[in-house]
């Protein structure tokens, strides 16, 4: 079993859960217990490899979950290790257009995510060097392919997924732990 992180934010309607490991549990416990400075954000990952960035400033509460847990129906060995972040030298530099990333962009006051299905390896680099240098605003592409500008202070939860490193059965698994639940069922994936 799975324990599992329930993000509720001042001003949205729905919580935003994933699920990570006992160790990712505590380490997010112990990163918020021993800070004595603001934090604008936790870099974390879910039990399935994905890059979470949760923003604090519109935190109301973040709960712990033990139960109930989930079950996943297969081990995390049995993803693929990332492409982007792999172990190779830094003289074998991935060409990052190869991989493919999913974004999901948690806005201040939404229902329901902004959700970015053409990103590539760039793409994510360029989402995660704004947050990481605290800058001002992230640039996205929409689905038009037009720039949008979205203050990092509108951002509760950004959560990348690497694609190429699940099947398809394990990326329907990892939607139905992490999506909103009223998204799948109105049929927006």
């Amino acid at each position: 079993m799975i324990p599992v992180i329930k993000l509720t934010y001042r001003g949205s309607k729905s919580p935003i859960f994933f699920p990570v490991t006992d160790e990712e549990l505590t380490r997010i416990k112990d990163t918020l217990k021993e800070r004595t400075d603001p934090l604008l954000f936790i870099e974390s990952s879910t039990v399935f490899g994905q890059n979470i960035f949760i923003f604090l400033k519109r935190i109301k509460f973040i709960n712990f979950l033990l139960e109930p847990p989930i079950e996943v129906l297969w081990d995390e060995n049995d993803i693929a290790p990332s492409f982007q972040y792999s172990d190779k030298s830094e003289q074998e530099t991935p060409e990052y257009h190869n991989f493919n990333w999913d974004v999901l962009v948690y806005l201040d006051g939404e229902d329901f995510p902004i959700w970015i299905t053409d990103a590539d390896g760039n793409d994510w680099v360029d989402i995660t060097i704004p947050i990481i240098n605290g800058e001002e605003f992230l640039i996205v592409n929409d689905d038009d392919g037009e720039d949008v500008a979205i203050p990092l202070d509108a951002i509760n939860c950004i959560v990348g997924t690497e694609i190429n490193r699940y099947s398809s059965k394990q990326i329907d698994e990892i939607q139905k732990h992490t999506l909103p639940k009223e998204w799948l069922s109105d049929n927006h994936n």
